[in-house]
């Protein structure tokens, strides 16, 4: 029926098959816990689950809920037309901004603040030094920030985020938009500021990189064509780690880019939610990680 894939396994004494289940976009991923219709799920990136259903599936006795450190990161970007061009604007908004609140209030605690372009689990990659403050009070008109309206948790961070704004006296108007419409406004860019996330590991961070901060290659792949302008300072030292084969000679190149993030707020990174394994109780509980493709089932 299109919704079922078989994995077949050829270990002798464990099960033999195992069967995964594409989520149609209007299914709740809860209801078919709650229906016995699936058993376990992987939360990654794609928030297959908000944090209060990850709550509601924690009181429930016939699931267990395991948390892991996560590797996707949630942030915000800029259009960077109109007043999100100035830097020091960017900075403002980003000086308003209490990172922990936010994990409390919108993530129900179930994540880490992040101040760089890829989690502390990627470990590859440079912690953030110092950000480099605002030396003006933020934009004299409202800012505008569109959001995804089915994403229940992206709805509550931008509602938080217009609350902590207001306290440093930024007007943030959020517009919740949903399908086509949304789509049309991002390549219109009738926006100022939206909410966005790496893909984590093991994109992150370098296809993460390329995907958000390069030219659209003209090549047919999953990424989309950036919908910002960036630097061409920055464009061209995520081209140079591009050319480096070895990861560890990226970091030189890493290093700068992160530099560049600090001082110039091209996009301000907030949180990583944890990665939740929620299995029905009584079955084995495979072992996961930061990576949200690696499972192991052991008998």
């Amino acid at each position: 029926d299109g919704l079922w894939f078989k994995y077949d396994r050829r270990i002798p004494g464990r099960p033999r098959h195992i069967l995964m289940r594409r989520i149609l976009p209007h299914e709740s991923v809860l209801a078919l816990l709650q229906d016995n219709c699936i058993d376990l799920v992987r939360n990654g990136w794609s928030r297959l689950l908000n944090p209060g259903q990850i709550a509601i599936l924690e009181e429930d006795p016939r699931f267990d809920v395991r948390h892991v450190p996560g590797s996707s990161v949630v942030y915000l970007g800029f259009s960077l037309k109109g007043p999100t061009a100035s830097m020091d604007v960017r900075r403002a908004v980003r000086d308003a901004i209490d990172r922990q609140q936010l994990v409390v209030k919108v993530e129900n605690g179930l994540a880490v603040p992040c101040k760089s372009w890829a989690a502390p689990s990627v470990r590859i990659w440079p912690r953030a030094k110092k950000e480099a403050r605002s030396q003006s009070s933020g934009p004299t008109a409202p800012l505008t920030l569109i959001v995804d309206k089915a994403r229940l948790a992206d709805l509550r961070l931008a509602h938080v985020l217009q609350l902590q704004l207001a306290d440093r006296g930024i007007k943030l108007q959020v517009i919740g938009m949903i399908g086509k419409s949304l789509d049309s406004a991002i390549a219109e860019k009738k926006w100022d500021i939206r909410i966005e996330r790496t893909w984590g590991i093991p994109y992150d961070p370098h296809l993460s990189l390329i995907g958000r901060f390069l030219p659209e290659s003209g090549d047919k792949t999953a990424v989309q064509a950036p919908q910002t302008a960036v630097p061409q300072t920055l464009i061209d030292l995520v081209r140079a780690a591009m050319a480096e084969p070895s990861e560890e000679d990226r970091l030189q190149f890493y290093i700068q880019i992160q530099d560049i993030l600090d001082a110039e707020a091209w996009i301000i990174p907030l949180y990583v939610p944890f990665g939740t394994l929620v299995a029905r109780r009584g079955l084995p509980l495979p072992q996961v990680n930061h990576d949200l493709y690696h499972f192991t089932f052991r008998p």
